[in-house]
């Protein structure tokens, strides 16, 4: 899938229309696999959020996060 994505805003709202705007951008019969990979980052990110403040853990980075998000996300593809 070939997209030219822009990095969505820092602020909580703008998110949601990030997604929107950028998801008119994929083709009808990639947007289930954009939707996908935009629902499994965000998870990512709240599990990674919830460690460091729950459990007091800083032992990943935004960019060791970001890294595990992409792993999975190429593992998953090759299956």
């Amino acid at each position: 899938m070939e997209i030219n994505l822009v990095n969505p805003p820092a602020t909580h709202g703008d998110y949601i229309q990030w997604w929107k705007d950028t998801r008119l951008q994929v083709t009808k019969e990639a947007r289930r696999k954009f939707d996908g990979i935009v629902v499994y980052a965000a998870w990512e990110i709240w599990l990674h959020h919830n460690v460091r403040i729950f459990d007091n853990n800083c032992n990943n980075s935004p960019r060791q996060t970001a890294d595990k998000v992409f792993q999975h996300l190429q593992e998953f593809n090759l299956s």
